[in-house]
């Protein structure tokens, strides 16, 4: 699941709208937005045009608007092809596929911000590298008139060790870590063919202090799954904090990899799918033995150990399962859901299941914070749909899951409008990859290939209802015999799992203390 709830494709979710692509000249005025491209700024552009609104209030004016958890808030969206001869575009704030268009929002002062999502990548990680932003201005709600807003620059690359706008903590934390680190990017054939481009893996490889790259010694390797919507810079902030444990000593000396799973579908998963390609396959036969030949790495299944958080729990239980010779134990929190009985609370096979209601036809929740609902599954579907056609939570399980449509994209597992939950595509998910069902289906191979490999830790108030999952895996292992360590933390979200006594990685710390005991026991 999403790994932080103010990412934008989960946490605007109250008061969504999405906006159909109309043509300039049936748009009504008084709805219309009208967005123009400078020639200053670009010859032309193309990609999906995001705009987000919120009450004005008091206090400093916000950098930029994003859409938020309010019910005061809003966004619109539309297609763009190209900007015309005239170098415009024009949104209907009105016309909306929910219930909330923008002249719905009580009235008053909004700040309004436009956005060119030219990269199709919003909907995983927001606004990025190539996207055109405008100013900020300043409408009265309901609109009596046309408003004009001009997209004003695009936002530039970012260097990840001397951008500007990074923290000078964070800058400080990477710039210590960065002996330590290396950048891999490797081709990868099998991907390559499957999309019929150029694909490459590619990966932060974090070596510990006394590592010598032409001594004879090696060293356990974990390689760490990456959380939705983690991306390079993400992965790099993640390995900073181990490399500051490995500077106090907190750390044992071990060699880590943070595999990027990053793509604008969502994320891969480290599984061969019919979509996405063979991530698996490219993963295991091409990406670790380049590894471990460039590395001083163990190179052998008793000294590589897998981890991950959320959607890189749920990647780390699956590569652990299935392939069980290639690793020797997965050390997961908070994973995705690893049995359909329990989907963050659906149970995808019951008859009829809907995502968005219950029996009772009340909302189904997706986030709670302190036991309050503050997200349901509806909204953020319907917020994942607005930002973008691919590349949000829901649309990422599809791409990883479900069986491939006629039109060369999956099939989705459920119906974005109605919720209503599709059996045939729930069949193809269970038969390839519910976690807990592949256990019960082999209890005696499960025994023998995964005795004491699994460990996993939770929160018993996860905020995406995810402790219910794990749950359910638990009864499945124990049914077949499998040793495994679940541990259920009282009081636990999703976002403090690894936290305790404020070392914001304590539990990932005594997570690779074991695995070391079991890589070295000596």
């Amino acid at each position: 699941m999403n790994s932080r709830l103010p990412r934008p494709a989960l946490v605007a979710c109250i008061g969504l709208l999405s906006i159909q692509c109309v043509a300039e000249t049936i748009v009504p005025a008084a709805a219309r937005l009208d967005v123009s491209l400078p020639a200053t700024l670009q010859a032309d552009a193309a990609g999906r045009l995001l705009i987000f609104a919120e009450r004005e209030r008091s206090g400093p004016a916000p950098q930029k608007i994003d859409a938020k958890m309010d019910p005061e808030s809003a966004v619109a969206a539309r297609d763009v092809a190209t900007f015309g001869p005239a170098r415009r575009a024009a949104v209907d704030l009105d016309h909306a596929d929910s219930s909330k268009p923008f002249s719905a929002l009580p009235p008053g002062k909004y700040r309004v911000q436009a956005v060119l999502d030219q990269n199709a990548d919003y909907a995983r990680s927001g606004r990025g590298s190539g996207d055109l932003v405008s100013n900020i201005v300043t409408i009265q709600l309901p609109m009596k008139r046309p408003v004009s807003i001009a997209l004003d620059h695009a936002i530039p690359g970012k260097d990840l060790w001397n951008s500007p706008d990074i923290p000078q903590k964070t800058r400080e934390l990477r710039a210590a870590a960065k002996p330590y680190l290396t950048s891999v990017e490797i081709p990868s054939p099998s991907l390559t063919q499957f999309w019929g481009r150029a694909i490459s893996m590619r990966a932060w490889v974090l070596v510990p202090p006394e590592y010598d790259p032409a001594g004879a010694r090696t060293w356990p390797t974990i390689f760490r799954c990456g959380e939705f919507p983690a991306n390079v810079e993400w992965d790099l902030d993640a390995a900073t904090l181990i490399a500051e444990g490995n500077k106090a000593r907190a750390m044992p000396p071990m060699i880590w990899v943070f595999l990027d799973y990053a793509t604008t579908t969502g994320a891969t998963e480290f599984v061969d799918s019919v979509n996405n390609g063979p991530w698996a396959r490219a993963l295991l036969t091409e990406f670790i033995p380049a590894l471990e030949q460039r590395f001083r790495m163990d190179a052998h299944p008793l000294g590589r150990f897998l981890t991950g958080r959320s959607s890189g729990g749920w990647s780390a239980l699956w590569l652990q399962v299935h392939h069980p010779d290639v690793f020797n134990g997965a050390w997961v929190a908070a994973p995705d859901p690893s049995d359909f009985r329990d989907f963050v609370g659906v149970d995808l096979y019951a008859p009829n299941a809907n995502m968005f209601y219950d029996e009772r036809r009340n909302l189904r929740p997706l986030a709670r914070v302190n036991g309050q609902v503050v997200v349901t599954i509806r909204d953020a579907v319907a917020m994942e749909d607005v930002l973008g056609h691919a590349g949000g939570q829901f649309g990422s399980f599809d791409w990883v899951f479900s069986p491939r449509g006629a039109t060369g994209t999956p099939l989705r597992m459920f119906n974005h409008i109605t919720g209503a939950i599709d059996p045939a595509v729930v069949s193809y998910w269970r038969e390839h990859f519910d976690i807990a069902r592949a256990i019960a289906a082999q209890p005696a191979a499960a025994k023998l290939k995964l005795d004491g490999k699994i460990r996993l830790v939770v929160g018993d108030a996860d905020t995406f209802y995810l402790d219910g999952s794990a749950h359910r895996l638990q009864e499945a292992m124990t049914a077949a015999g499998v040793a495994a360590e679940f541990r259920f933390l009282p009081g636990k979200t999703h976002y403090d799992i690894w936290e305790r006594d404020g070392d914001p990685v304590a539990e990932l710390k005594d997570m690779a203390r074991s695995m070391y005991a079991v890589a070295r026991p000596k």
